[in-house]
């Protein structure tokens, strides 16, 4: 376990340890018992309302030789300017002097929110840790910290859901490509678990890596870099397959944005928000570009179930769960035939006026001219 210790944090001042919150009293010490693992810390001094912090790695080793010791990340602030600088880490204070790790009631632990993240991810995505120590190899990141913040830039990958296709490609392959991003997101994902594999693993922790400091600090770099990797795997298909060699990737990708969307919606209430709106966009929203894409995946589980080729067990899982989770707390409406639609409708004497229906048809002969739907929608009109 590690410890963070704090240096002048003003009174009154927001604190954020991952999903902790608190406001400091005065001469706040800091907190004790942090289990291994990743973890953020922001800071946010009265009247001060951008949030910058840094993210870091406890292994669960320590160079300590007391029991009554750890691995301590200081941290101070300085008022002029507003800064909040990592210190060091040098193993001296006793976890029985500080407050303890805790953390609220929330629909997934935060362990679990992270549990593909490693400090080889935290390389790659920050690059150089906050001390200023050249991290291009793995070293023991007991004592490494990376800053983050608002303006921030991290290094995600750039996943592009719209070219999902080599430049190489051409023909039949391109537009099976374009179509289903199973070939381009199995880049990233991993293939065929086994132990001590060495095949990539970068999506899954972005995945995580990206949410958590997008909703966390309001980071639009990551904000992006998490909708494209979620719409990309909107667009997977031959993947959901249980024979497919990045299935069980596909199905952990999915199991982590199961688990987002609720603690999305349970403790950051929807999302992260800033002064220009909600940092992930409208995920969570009734006709947002998520739901649209969940509805073509689970479509296809039921366009697979029914030429008798069902996809993997556990994938059908957690899409189930996911599908009526939505539909209980968001009132989601994944079901085809339970589809309502928005538009414009033109009256006999040419005003216009905003509708709403439920169906994918209208009524022969009604005064209403039918109303243009998304693309997305437009195979389900043609099928009806």
């Amino acid at each position: 376990m590690a410890s963070v210790t704090l240096q002048a944090v003003p009174p009154a001042s927001l604190l954020m340890l991952d999903l902790q919150a608190l406001t400091t009293p005065k001469d706040f010490p800091g907190v004790s018992e942090i289990p291994s693992g990743f973890h953020i810390i922001l800071l946010s001094a009265p009247n001060e309302p951008l949030r910058s912090g840094y993210v870091f790695y406890s292994s669960i080793s320590s160079s300590s030789s007391s029991s009554n010791t750890a691995a301590s990340y200081s941290f101070r602030y300085s008022p002029n300017p507003h800064n909040f600088e990592f210190i060091d880490s040098t193993p001296t204070i006793t976890q029985q002097a500080l407050p303890k790790y805790t953390q609220p009631p929330s629909p997934v632990p935060f362990s679990q929110l992270t549990n593909h993240i490693f400090p080889s991810d935290l390389i790659r995505v920050f690059g150089v840790s906050a001390d200023g120590t050249n991290t291009d190899k793995i070293v023991e990141m007991d004592a490494k910290a990376w800053a983050v913040s608002t303006t921030s830039i991290p290094n995600y990958i750039d996943i592009m859901p719209s070219r999902t296709w080599d430049p190489s490609d051409s023909g039949v392959v391109r537009t099976e490509r374009a179509r289903d991003a199973s070939w381009y997101l199995g880049q990233w994902l991993p293939h065929k678990f086994k132990k001590d594999s060495k095949e990539p693993e970068a999506a899954l922790s972005e995945i995580q890596l990206s949410f958590i400091v997008a909703v966390m600090t309001g980071n639009p770099a990551s904000s992006i870099a998490y909708e494209s990797y979620v719409r990309t795997l909107l667009k997977v298909r031959e993947g959901m397959d249980e024979d497919s060699d990045i299935y069980e990737g596909v199905t952990k990708a999915w199991r982590c944005v199961y688990d987002q969307l609720r603690t999305l919606r349970d403790v950051f209430e929807g999302g992260g928000e800033t002064e220009e709106g909600g940092v992930l966009g409208d995920v969570l929203e009734v006709e947002g570009w998520f739901v649209r894409g969940f509805r073509g995946v689970w479509r296809y589980t039921l366009e697979v179930d029914a030429e008798g080729e069902p996809i993997g067990k556990e994938l059908r899982k957690v899409l189930t769960q996911l599908k009526e989770w939505g539909e209980e707390e968001l009132e989601w409406i994944v079901d085809v035939g339970n589809v309502a639609r928005k538009g414009m409708k033109r009256l006999e004497d040419g005003e216009e006026v905003e509708m709403e229906w439920t169906g994918v048809g209208w009524e022969e002969g009604e005064e209403y001219a039918p109303v243009v739907v998304d693309e997305s929608e437009l195979k389900v009109l043609e099928q009806s």
